[in-house]
């Protein structure tokens, strides 16, 4: 998923990159309705995901920053797997 958000290649995403990159990841934990989901500035989740302050995002900062999250939707996508074997 990185690389495909990584649209010059450079292997770091800039501030332009993240920003179409969250809008996806946040779209998709509302929709899947994951706890703690609200609305965020965006400018405000780089900057504190930039941890060396050089404007862009490594693959290992962006991965910090976003696991929390992914770990919350793939909780939610099992449960929902769990009971939907339940629904009659």
């Amino acid at each position: 998923m990185f690389d495909t958000v990584d649209s010059n290649g450079n292997g770091t995403l800039c501030r332009d990159e993240f920003v179409q990159f969250s809008k996806y990841v946040l779209a998709a934990s509302c929709s899947l309705k994951v706890p703690h989901c609200a609305p965020v500035n965006i400018e405000q989740m780089f900057m504190a995901f930039d941890e060396d302050g050089d404007g862009t995002l490594t693959w290992a900062e962006t991965w910090q920053a976003i696991s929390p999250l992914l770990t919350l939707v793939k909780k939610k996508m099992f449960q929902w797997k769990i009971e939907s074997k339940f629904d009659p």
